[in-house]
């Protein structure tokens, strides 16, 4: 039976019962009726008949049919606002009743308050705010995350986070995101903006009546004064006590659900000190703490993985320790940190279990920095690689020729590291500008290559200032299209990146090719894919549109292994016909230099610093080194990779080209000498941070490597953020950005500073080895000694042989 759509009504779910279900069905009446039934077995005996029933129907969850037959039959509890603040705080979900009633218990006035009386009125408002902005991010995210300014307030937040930043991220998600059908959301929102019914004292005492965003404003003012040291009176105290309890007044909707965890198997009810089995059937997902509406298994939230369940040592089937419920506190991808709520420790979300999974939920609301102008102008990039560019022609010819001929939707750039993809790509951009008289008066290799009458848009991915998202990227692309055709921008921007990949790309390139003439092309060059490839669940090459259009060309580079692939570019490539794309033959993967074309660098370099001739000795020096890891098939030629080492010596004056003895003999060796120059204050923290990113394998932030790298002798000055970014300023060049955070700008340079560390520890453990060895061996020679001494030179083998089992057996023990 197909399923039937909506839900199921009370008489319709009467009319379809059968003359026994409807004998049971007048059982469940009667002893919803009775005043003397036990509410959950009728509960219980009520949802094993109609979920036969349901099943016989093919419709959904029978959740809906009770609510609405105990409102028919059961006898009404008394409406949230007219419970006593003492029964409400018994009804409301973990840890929000638990943290009610201790402020109830010290707000009594039976006898002096605690001392620790104003700090739990500030965990109560701590509370109430975190669960505001948690419902709200959780309800949106779940959504699919996709517009990218609400994403920077979530992630924001939850990178710095502070009781006043997540009332802010509360009321920031309720009021942008009001009336989109989103339950939990607006729930928050009407709980924020309004003024909380009843308990006129309590609001006598709270200074009058005010919205709860407005008492929780007020309550954090309270909690920055107290933290601060200033003078706080008792009235203070008593004023901040009533304003959490008449906002969490606000929340009595809360006292509908119940929270509710699995662990091991079984549902557990989180309610007090002491969890209980729970008899409801959820279906639960193992350790995330889920809202459950108390009459509606079917109405329910996840918490996880911003609240997080750590059961206990116990493994009774019939309880389970609450060591905690712990709050997300601070997280990024290099740092993740709970707050418990009951002993208020502070836990690595690791120990948890819950980072990949925190991992995946940020992956759900990627937030680049998105720049103020859609159009990133990558100019400066241009010309950076534009100067000493050498040889590359061929390529050159044939990318434009295919170009041309319009004969393949997608032409592929392949090659290994440093083999100089982006410098051909940014030479492109380079003839496009000097076309446009753009250019600075920089020559280009590509120059007259470019036809007239195509256009040329281009995006370089990159781990700095966003340009590795997709929204940034195909934000880039449209507005060049826009601004090249004449075309509105505003009509096509977006910062939902659904509505950027599905719609606004495809119709604006639908509708340009259109206005294409046989003859002409629209080629949209995008480098380095591979660097398009972040932590967000879409990436630039998973974003590039599948279908082809007339006249419009794709130029993709990507960097390849040693076997010439890339999967993770190819996975995020799957969408793409194999048969509209082509790898261009010369970059299948990318050569390197050639002799004459490696002449002509170093000639360039020299007339920059010196009107001296390269001497023939240094140019071999250079070519050796340059082509010295060279793989025959894949990178034969001199290593560009290399020659940027080689030209910032030259540039900086530490490397000669009239001097063979200044030249380094390989990469690893240009790496040395740039290591060699760090400075070495603070203990080696410079180099102690480039080893540290090297194993991270991620980016890094100040105030992680602050907490990382302190020193271990107790007398020694503790290392702040400001220390570490000090240090890393002198490591400039070795390090590419991402708004605060940064890492190594080549995995090269890793292998390098990861390799050499290893080899360095094998080293050593010989070395210690050897020692270890040769004491062993003058142990057992002084053990020869004694025994000459004491028994003659003519002692006899046997003798020896004891002495030296005795002292062997001595040594194991």
């Amino acid at each position: 039976m197909s399923k039937r759509k909506g839900a199921l009504s009370l008489e319709e779910f009467i009319a379809a019962l059968t003359p026994e279900e409807a004998q049971e069905w007048r059982a469940v009446e009667l002893d919803l009726q009775s005043e003397d039934g036990d509410p959950e077995a009728t509960r219980l005996r009520f949802f094993e008949l109609a979920t036969a029933v349901t099943e016989r129907l093919g419709v959904g969850h029978p959740g809906s049919l009770f609510g609405a037959i105990k409102a028919r039959h059961a006898k009404r509890p008394p409406k949230a606002q007219d419970r006593p603040m003492v029964e409400l705080a018994d009804l409301l979900p973990y840890p929000l009743g638990v943290k009610t009633r201790a402020v109830l218990g010290g707000s009594t006035g039976e006898a002096p308050a605690s001392p620790q009386h104003p700090f739990e009125v500030c965990a109560l408002m701590g509370l109430l705010v975190r669960m505001s902005a948690l419902l709200a991010m959780q309800d949106y995210v779940s959504t699919g995350g996709k517009d990218a300014e609400i994403n920077r307030l979530i992630t924001g937040a939850i990178q710095k986070p502070a009781d006043g930043k997540w009332l802010e991220l509360a009321q920031a998600l309720t009021s942008k995101l009001k009336g989109r059908n989103l339950t939990w959301l607006d729930r928050v929102h009407e709980t924020l903006d309004r003024r909380p019914s009843g308990d006129q004292e309590l609001k006598t005492a709270a200074g009058g009546s005010k919205r709860v965003k407005a008492l929780l404003a007020d309550v954090i003012g309270f909690r920055n004064r107290l933290v601060h040291g200033e003078a706080i009176t008792d009235a203070d105290v008593a004023r901040a006590a009533a304003q959490t309890l008449l906002a969490t007044r606000g929340f009595q909707w809360l006292a509908d659900y119940e929270l509710q965890v699995r662990s091991e198997e079984q549902d557990w009810l989180l309610s007090g000190a002491v969890p209980r089995p729970s008899p409801r059937t959820g279906e639960l997902s193992e350790g995330t703490p889920t809202l459950v509406h108390r009459n509606d298994p079917g109405d329910r939230m996840e918490l996880s993985p911003l609240l997080r369940f750590r059961p206990g040592d116990s493994d009774t089937e019939s309880s389970v320790e609450l060591e905690d419920l712990f709050f997300l506190n601070a997280g990024s991808r290099e740092r993740l940190s709970y707050v418990g709520y009951r002993a208020g420790d502070h836990v690595d979300g690791r120990t948890l279990g819950t980072y990949e999974e925190f991992k995946a939920f940020l992956a759900k609301i990627p937030a680049p920095q998105v720049p103020t102008d859609p159009r990133i102008d990558f100019s400066a990039l241009a010309r950076q690689h534009g100067q000493l560019f050498v040889g590359r022609q061929e390529l050159l010819v044939e990318l434009t020729d295919r170009v041309a001929s319009g004969s393949q939707a997608y032409l592929l750039v392949k090659a290994l590291a440093g083999m100089g993809k982006t410098a051909v790509m940014a030479n492109l951009l380079l003839a496009e500008l000097n076309r446009r008289e753009q250019g600075g008066g920089l020559p280009s290799a590509a120059d007259g290559l470019l036809r007239e009458g195509d256009i040329w848009v281009f995006h370089f991915c990159r781990p700095t200032e966003g340009h590795n998202s997709p929204v940034v990227a195909l934000r880039s692309i449209i507005a060049q299209i826009c601004d090249h055709v004449g075309l509105p921008r505003d009509k096509w921007l977006s910062s939902d990146l659904d509505q950027l990949k599905d719609h606004l790309l495809p119709s604006l390139l639908a509708e340009v090719s259109a206005s294409l003439d046989e003859e002409r092309r629209l080629v949209i060059a995008v480098d380095a894919l591979d660097e398009g490839i972040g932590g967000e669940s879409e990436s630039i090459p998973s974003c590039l549109p599948a279908a082809p259009y007339q006249g419009v060309v794709f130029l993709l580079s990507y960097r390849v292994d040693a076997t010439c692939k890339n999967s993770r570019v190819e996975r995020n490539l799957q969408h793409l016909d194999p048969a509209l794309c082509v790898t261009a033959d010369r970059a299948s993967p990318l050569q390197g230099l050639q002799r004459p074309e490696l002449r002509e660098f170093c000639a360039q370099l020299q007339a920059g610093v010196s009107d001296d001739e390269v001497s023939e000795e240094a140019e071999d020096a250079a070519w050796a080194a340059a082509s010295r890891d060279a793989v025959d098939g894949l990178s034969e030629g001199a290593d560009p990779f290399y020659l940027r080492f080689l030209a910032n010596g030259v540039q900086q004056g530490r490397i000669r080209l009239d001097r063979t003895e200044t030249i380094p003999s390989s990469l690893d060796s240009a790496f040395e000498d740039l290591w060699m120059s760090l400075p070495t204050d603070q203990d080696f923290l410079c180099q102690r941070l480039l080893l540290t990113l090297a194993v991270l394998r991620e980016y890094g932030e100040d105030a992680l490597m602050s907490d990382l790298l302190q020193p271990d002798a107790p007398d020694a000055d503790p290392l702040s953020p400001d220390d570490i970014a000090r240090a890393r300023r002198a490591a400039g060049k070795m390090l590419v950005y991402d708004e605060d955070r940064y890492g190594l700008f080549h995995d090269r340079f890793r292998r390098f500073l990861v390799g050499a560390f290893i080899f360095f520890l094998v080293v050593v453990i010989i070395i210690i080895i050897i020692i270890i060895i040769t004491i062993i061996i003058f142990f057992y020679f002084f053990v020869a000694i004694v025994v000459i001494l004491v028994h003659g030179v003519h002692v006899s083998f046997a003798t020896f042989c004891s002495y030296w089992c005795f002292s062997r057996r001595r040594i194991i023990e």
